[in-house]
């Protein structure tokens, strides 16, 4: 008779824990959230520098670069422009052809440009040519 009461018990069992799995598992945890008036953080922006030859024409103030293999769009429409020796110089000086070195912060495939030097200008430099003088 005790094998029978141990037999009911344990098929007793089994069925409720059957039974009751299935609620369990569908139970579903809340979310984690944050605290009531919290805002949420940005990531930190990447610092970024690229340097480069201006490819083409700018599309606005949205200029190609390219490095190596490497193109990156830089957007000049908040940055201070550089000559190579140091002074201020005008957004229309970015022309296709000429090497910059841009620094500013990067988002997404485009940098956000905070200074741009012009290194080397478009056609290379505006010296004068010297004629060679001959010997006689």
């Amino acid at each position: 008779m005790n094998r029978r009461w141990t037999a009911s018990a344990v098929g007793l069992v089994l069925a409720l824990s059957v039974g009751m799995a299935r609620p369990l598992l569908a139970y579903k945890a809340a979310p984690i959230s944050s605290a009531p008036g919290a805002t949420k953080t940005a990531t930190t922006p990447v610092q970024s520098t690229v340097k480069g030859m201006i490819k083409g024409a700018p599309a606005g103030k949205i200029y190609t670069v390219v490095s190596g293999k490497r193109t990156m769009m830089v957007d000049a429409s908040k940055a201070q422009v550089r000559s190579s020796n140091g002074k201020f110089a005008s957004p229309n000086d970015l022309k296709g052809g000429a090497y910059v070195s841009a620094q500013g912060t990067l988002n997404g495939t485009t940098l956000q440009a905070k200074t741009i030097e012009i290194v080397k200008p478009a056609g290379g430099s505006k010296k004068s040519s010297s004629k060679a003088s001959t010997k006689k």
